[in-house]
């Protein structure tokens, strides 16, 4: 019986996303520039030429793995556009943001090593300053509306999220990610007055001595 489109589509995109996945763990492991086709196949369990039937090069395979990561932020996004609360709109996303990194941890752990080899990009360069590009809007996006849109604050909290991510995959559970959740949302996802009265609250008013 032959197969229907869609299920032509289907064995598609499940050999797209083999391919994807041995290619970040090779390139996290055993680094890009050592990483060849050939290796990415016997991986993924494909041939070569099913490889370049999806992808042109190496780089063509890298640039997909940056690019679905991207689109993942601007799907979580498109989710809560619409919601009229900047506050919460950047709540809700941080919370995604924490429980990806902990429900997705070897994804993370990979894509944060592959990131960090030295000119990994090197001959990507248009596609770094694109990436960038479309990290910031994403920052805008978030922040958009709020009383302190300030576009260095969102670019401060990125590098925030970052770094606890990185300090996650180093020391594993033992790091209080939940704990350093609860206090990012509160810092960032708070509004100016309700800061502010939380602050008064917590100032002791003076003793008073009563005279007659």
């Amino acid at each position: 019986m032959p197969r229907r489109p869609e299920q032509f589509e289907e064995l598609r995109e499940k050999s797209r996303k083999k391919i994807i996945s041995a290619s970040l763990e090779l390139f996290a492991n055993k680094g890009y520039g050592s990483t060849s086709i050939e290796s990415i196949a016997r991986k993924a369990g494909v041939s070569k030429g099913l490889i370049y039937n999806y992808y042109k090069d190496k780089k063509s395979i890298l640039l997909a793995i940056y690019d679905e990561a991207m689109q993942y932020g601007e799907r979580m996004m498109a989710l809560h556009r619409d919601d009229p609360d900047p506050y919460h709109r950047r709540r809700v996303m941080l919370e995604h943001v924490f429980d990806m990194t902990s429900r997705q941890e070897k994804y993370i752990k990979l894509l944060l090593v592959l990131s960090m080899q030295h000119g990994v990009l090197k001959d990507s360069r248009e596609f770094a300053r694109k990436m960038f590009k479309r990290n910031e809007a994403f920052i805008e996006e978030l922040s958009g509306d709020l009383k302190s849109n300030d576009p260095i604050e969102g670019l401060i909290l990125d590098a925030l999220i970052d770094g606890i991510m990185v300090n996650y995959m180093r020391y594993g559970e033992v790091y209080p990610l939940e704990a350093i959740k609860e206090r990012v949302i509160a810092a960032y996802c708070t509004p100016p007055v309700t800061k502010e009265r939380r602050a008064a609250r917590s100032v002791r008013k003076p003793h008073t001595i009563k005279t007659r």
